[in-house]
């Protein structure tokens, strides 16, 4: 049968009445005569004329031209178990566990196909690419085991996936590797907003490095009060920066030292009174106000290195906070720039006289542990500090620690502030090392919330063994 023609003013019309019937419903304007001449008016002739103007429209475009795609090549590594690729399916696609939970067994499974020497089946790659794209501390790992096939579906589909990947073909790192940042803001520089200019010194935070410092001494003669700011907390966060020195030296004086016949010198630090244009012009507000000098303190101690302390006083940093822990504008101004420099010596210093759990992530692996501990069994009445340093320390936890923390959980009452904070981060903190342990534990049937924080950790561990038992045993480095 020869094909019949069609009029193509009439398959206007047609398209325009079906539009409008469908805006404004069948029941008040009929969906239209097709152009064939056959026209039912009801709902259902209503979606099938829709479909058939969808074909009509896909029919008249014109494919483009496409590039031949290279294969995916042939993987070097051996593929995980099959009993692991099926934990690692039931994780993706049904996971029994919580999101957080799942998220912590998929970290593992991946360090745990990596040490085996074994690499990510192909066909879950699409599912593993989506879940590191909002997780860029599972990235690095992943490119641990994705393999050849990997590399080459994250170049093709996922490339935020090569942001975070080393690149094999790098073995020595470049000189100066924010070098390309740098010139891109500055290429942009001249022509830019106040408020553009913030955005590129932000895009200069990841990386920052001393290689930076010209420029950002530049900056700080810049005409936007709010670059100019920016520019001076950047710097303040590389020690060895000229506007490090120069806080430094302002600091210096402020720090009162009186000595004492066969005993440590007594500490006390003084607010400036006032400052000079050249401190204003490396952040410090000039302008007066109450609170003024409390505000420059505090800005001078964020800037300056902290060997500045040490060759003040004299003194080692478990004495100088120590014999300042009396004075809170001092000691959170530490906290801050230690926190900010990552300071181990400081950091365990601070943490000692503080008590607080501000900077416990800086400490080394056992004293993290060691303080964590004694911190539970102290039985604090705010658990805040404790809750905050378990979310920064590595998982799983220590065996020490995670019995403490099982225990912990097991004699708290429903109400109590500690399981309250005890969110799905901590929950996945339990190896499995442990899990005879939490077998043993059995709170009061009226200590509900224990109970069942209990049977989500018993659970998360049990994963986490079953997917310990699905590799062959570490390969030896």
């Amino acid at each position: 049968m020869p094909p019949t023609a069609v009029d193509p003013g009439a398959v206007s019309r047609w398209a325009a009445a079906l539009r409008a019937s469908a805006l404004v419903g069948t029941s008040r304007r009929a969906a239209g005569v097709l152009p064939s001449g056959l026209a039912p008016a009801d709902h259902a002739s209503l979606l099938d004329q829709a479909a058939l103007l969808d074909v009509l429209g896909r029919a008249g475009a014109r494919p483009m031209a496409g590039e031949p795609v290279d294969p995916a090549p042939a993987n070097r590594l051996p593929e995980a178990p099959a009993a692991a690729v099926q934990l690692l399916t039931l994780l993706i696609r049904q996971s029994p566990l919580t999101a957080g939970a799942r998220d912590a067994q998929v970290d593992r499974w991946i360090e745990r196909c990596a040490a085996a020497g074994c690499g990510l089946p192909a066909d879950l790659l699409p599912e593993v690419a989506a879940l590191a794209r909002q997780r860029r501390s599972m990235r690095a790992a992943l490119a641990r085991v994705w393999d050849a096939r990997g590399r080459w579906y994250a170049e093709m589909f996922a490339p935020y996936l090569l942001l975070d990947a080393p690149d094999d073909a790098d073995e020595v790192a470049p000189p100066d590797p924010h070098a390309a940042v740098r010139a891109a803001v500055a290429a942009s520089w001249e022509h830019a907003t106040a408020k553009e200019r913030v955005r590129l010194l932000e895009a200069m935070l990841a990386g920052l490095s001393i290689a930076d410092e010209p420029f950002l001494e530049e900056v700080l003669d810049d005409r936007a009060k709010t670059v100019r700011a920016l520019a001076a907390r950047l710097l303040t966060q590389l020690p060895d920066s000229r506007l490090a020195q120069r806080m430094g030296r302002r600091l210096t004086p402020l720090i009162r030292v009186t000595k004492r016949l066969l005993r440590d010198p007594l500490l006390a630090v003084d607010p400036p009174t006032s400052i000079d244009d050249a401190a204003a012009r490396d952040g410090l507000d000039k302008d007066g106000g109450n609170g003024q000098p409390v505000a420059w303190l505090r800005a001078i101690i964020a800037g300056a290195p902290l060997s500045t302390w040490t060759e003040a006083t004299g003194l080692p940093p478990e004495k100088i906070v120590k014999q300042l822990a009396g004075d809170q504008t001092v000691t959170t101004a530490l906290l801050s720039v230690v926190g900010l420099r990552r300071d181990t010596v400081w950091a365990a210093a601070l943490t000692a006289s503080s008590g607080r759990g501000d900077l416990v992530h800086l400490l080394p692996p056992e004293q993290q542990t060691r303080w964590m501990i004694d911190t539970l069994r102290s039985a604090p009445a705010n658990p805040l500090p404790f809750l905050r340093a378990a979310r920064e320390a590595p998982q799983p936890w220590p065996t020490a620690l995670a019995t403490a923390v099982a225990d912990r959980i097991a004699r708290s009452a429903d109400g109590d502030p500690f399981l309250l904070g005890f969110d799905e981060r901590l929950q996945s903190g339990f190896g499995p090392e442990v899990a005879a342990h939490l077998d043993r534990l059995n709170p009061p049937e009226d200590h509900a919330r224990a109970r069942r924080i209990l049977a989500i950790v018993r659970q998360n561990t049990a994963f986490a063994r079953s997917i310990d038992d699905a590799f062959p045993p570490r390969r030896n480095p």
